[in-house]
């Protein structure tokens, strides 16, 4: 039996912090500490990446909870290609007083290149803002060609 690609990275950390250095500017997240079930696709932990190496279109998940003393908006997007994929965009905004914040998204991504990376990268709109991933999910499903 053949399934169709697919791939998963996870972590369940829950001590991941991921620090933004500068407000409206993007930083990979480099939480992932796990990875999933995979077929044609190329999960990467240490790259904290997926390498979509099918051409087509992918269905995309995202999911995050993440804390946080600080009172800002958090802001999760994918980047395929090192290009950001407005489509897949996710905003919370944390309350003060180590509030808990889920954010995810659904999407498809229509992969034209294969073997380019998909990625995920978080602001907040302050400098200096520290978020600490408590779980997070990217997944990937190939569902057909262009």
């Amino acid at each position: 039996m053949t399934f169709c690609a697919h791939g998963v990275l996870s972590t369940q950390a829950g001590d991941t912090v991921q620090n933004i250095t500068t407000g409206g500017t993007f930083e990979k997240l480099t939480a992932f500490t796990t990875a999933g079930a995979s077929n044609g696709v190329t999960v990467s932990v240490a790259g904290d990446n997926m390498t979509l190496t099918k051409t087509g279109i992918y269905l995309v998940t995202f999911q995050a909870s993440f804390s946080g003393t600080i009172s800002s908006e958090v802001i999760f997007r994918a980047k395929w290609n090192d290009v950001d994929q407005e489509g897949l965009k996710c905003v919370r905004k944390l309350g003060t007083g180590g509030d808990i914040g889920s954010c995810s998204f659904v999407g498809l991504l229509d992969c034209t290149v294969a073997n380019q990376a998909l990625e995920i990268w978080a602001t907040t709109d302050g400098d200096g803002d520290g978020i600490t991933v408590e779980e997070a999910q990217l997944s990937v499903v190939w569902l057909s060609t262009t």
